[in-house]
């Protein structure tokens, strides 16, 4: 089932309990960056603090989540502190799965015009890798739940596609 942060705000701690006696456990919520600035920008109408409240929220309850991040919202030049961030708040709120995919702009949308005026640059596709590697390495390190060997595969596997920004001093 997916939810949107405004879903959650609207259910009361009794609400999500009951929902949770009532069998809902496996909510799928539209995290989708850390940066306030971001979310704010793609007109979401939530923040990462609202969020982070929500989740925490879900987590009292034992409602478990999977949640969502879209690489590139931050565009040209901040995907890592994007990925940084979106890693402390993925750490607080201590998702059951991460889900990744990439932002893309469509035709006639808002951010296509953005995109057109030169309000918004997105992300290279290198960017875009970067912050992938620097998120999963960021979050799977803070956590126990990945082996070492699985991160030293995952950094091996794509290292070739930006070298300096893959270390196995990160995962320490």
């Amino acid at each position: 089932m997916y939810a949107r942060t405004s879903n959650i705000v609207q259910k009361s701690d009794a609400d999500l309990k009951t929902l949770r006696e009532a069998g809902v456990n496996d909510l799928y919520v539209g995290v989708e960056c850390g940066l306030n600035d971001v979310l704010l920008r793609l007109n979401k109408g939530y923040s990462a603090d609202e969020t982070r409240r929500q989740c925490l929220r879900l987590n009292d309850a034992g409602i478990r989540h999977c949640d969502l991040l879209m690489l590139g919202t931050a565009g040209k030049g901040r995907g890592l502190e994007c990925a940084r961030a979106s890693a402390r708040l993925e750490n607080e709120i201590k998702p059951a799965r991460i889900l990744i995919n990439t932002m893309s702009a469509f035709a006639g949308t808002e951010l296509d015009g953005d995109i057109k005026n030169g309000a918004f640059i997105p992300a290279s596709e290198k960017e875009i890798l970067e912050e992938r590697i620097m998120n999963g390495t960021v979050y799977f390190s803070c956590k126990t739940g990945m082996s070492r060997f699985w991160m030293a595969f995952f950094m091996v596997t794509v290292s070739s596609f930006c070298p300096e920004k893959c270390s196995m001093d990160r995962m320490a």
